[in-house]
């Protein structure tokens, strides 16, 4: 009996030994997403403004507004963690070319330098994302054809979307960005189509 329980014993040690040796061969499965690292982006998308035709512009009213949606974003960032990261991107906005009373031709064109911190909700091999940040406005003139004065302003940016991870490298990804807006500039958003590679 003693001899039965001893083999027992040694048996059920070795059993332990056995599945130890092999848990520890064998690799853990890991995530699909990517949970940290450099990344570059680039997007397109659609523009739109609040900015109507009767707004003031300097001193004159505009009596006729044309725009431009079609907008790109090119974009380096870094995400820390599973949750948190930081973006830099550059965002050609919109073009609109407007005539004033002074049956001036100007023609606008906007620029957004944007610097954003980042959270990250993952879900499977989903990104949610919303950021907040600062987005540097330019909005460069040209009037009946010559070049004209350029406005500036730093205005607060918002952003939202999802990413969808094709492979441990590289998503794809739908996002929506709010650029608060100034009165020589305006409010804009963004919905882009993007891809993103991590390297």
């Amino acid at each position: 009996m003693r001899t039965l329980k001893l083999s027992t014993l040694s048996l059920a040690i070795a059993s332990l030994c056995l599945s130890g040796s092999l848990m520890a061969n064998t690799p853990i499965p890991v995530s699909p997403l990517i949970h940290g690292g450099l990344y570059v982006s680039g997007g397109m998308g659609y523009a739109h403004t609040w900015r109507s035709g009767k707004f003031i512009h300097g001193n004159a009213k505009l009596f006729s507004v044309e725009y431009y949606p079609r907008n790109y974003t090119v974009a380096v960032g870094y995400k820390f963690t599973d949750h948190v990261g930081m973006r830099f991107g550059m965002t050609k906005l919109m073009a609109m070319r407007f005539i004033n009373r002074h049956d001036e031709n100007i023609h606008q064109k906007i620029t957004a330098y944007s610097l954003t911190a980042n959270g990250y909700f993952p879900i499977k091999k989903i990104d949610l994302l919303a950021g907040i940040g600062l987005a540097k406005l330019n909005a460069a003139q040209e009037v009946n054809g010559k070049v004209g004065a350029e406005k500036r302003s730093i205005v607060p940016v918002f952003s939202f979307g999802g990413q969808y991870q094709l492979t441990r490298t590289v998503s794809v990804g739908l996002n929506y960005t709010l650029i608060a807006g100034h009165k020589d500039v305006g409010k804009f958003g963004t919905l882009q189509a993007s891809l993103q590679i991590y390297v």
